[in-house]
């Protein structure tokens, strides 16, 4: 009896040993999965808050920039969105190409094509193609060449960094200038299935007194059958 006490107790203890580290692994293995749920969720997050940010300061620097080169402006409101050291560099803005004219209007169109960032880097980029199809405006008196000259259509790349919690445009590499731009097909209104309206059926229901009439007529009893004379009785 002893023995087999002893033996018992043995294999409650390993069995329950069994179960405790069961138990530890499920844990484990439970908060393992809540901590990258959770990571994934906050990198997702962190990625579209870093994709929102970059897509408005690319667009919105970019039209700044370009009524800067075609009208002329303070510099200084480029700063909130370009680097100091890329306003330097930058060779379109320091060329002064339109200074002898005085730009009236202009059709700046940009069109996003990708935008990439990591939520643990610091930096961003986002690429884009962009036009200006039409400028309107005169040459000053002392202006040699009337004619305005045509803008570049590029095809770049921004990088952006994130310095002290704002995103800044730190360079503008353009990889192909003048490319060609398809015009999205409109639909042709001439073409499109026009649908047309089906009948509804007329459909006529009698009054109460035509009804009756109806019976009234095709009731035997009220028909005009000839009359039987029947006999005197003698």
């Amino acid at each position: 009896m002893p023995e087999n006490s002893k033996n018992r107790s043995r294999g409650e203890g390993s069995s329950g040993y069994q179960v405790a580290r069961r138990s530890i692994w499920y844990l484990l293995r439970t908060a393992v999965i809540v901590v990258l749920v959770v990571t994934v969720m906050i990198g997702i997050t962190i990625t579209g808050i870093y994709i929102g940010n970059i897509y408005i300061v690319a667009t919105e620097g970019m039209a700044l920039r370009a009524d800067f080169i075609l009208k002329g402006g303070s510099i200084y409101e480029l700063e909130e969105y370009f680097s100091r050291e890329w306003l330097m560099n930058d060779s379109l803005i320091n060329a002064g190409l339109y200074e002898g004219y005085s730009i009236t209007a202009y059709d700046y169109q940009l069109d996003v094509e990708g935008i990439n960032a990591l939520p643990w880097s610091q930096t961003g980029a986002i690429s884009f193609l962009e036009r200006v199809p039409t400028i309107t405006g005169t040459a000053d008196n002392n202006q040699i060449n009337p004619e305005i000259p045509k803008w570049t259509d590029v095809r770049c790349t921004l990088t952006l960094e994130l310095i002290e919690g704002r995103w800044y445009i730190t360079a503008i590499d353009v990889t192909e200038e003048n490319p060609e731009y398809v015009i999205a097909n409109t639909p042709d209104m001439n073409m499109t299935p026009v649908i047309l309206p089906t009948a509804t059926p007329n459909i006529v229901i009698p009054s109460p007194s035509s009804t009756d009439s109806m019976l009234m007529t095709l009731d035997p009893m009220t028909t005009n059958a000839p009359e039987t004379q029947v006999p005197d009785e003698p």
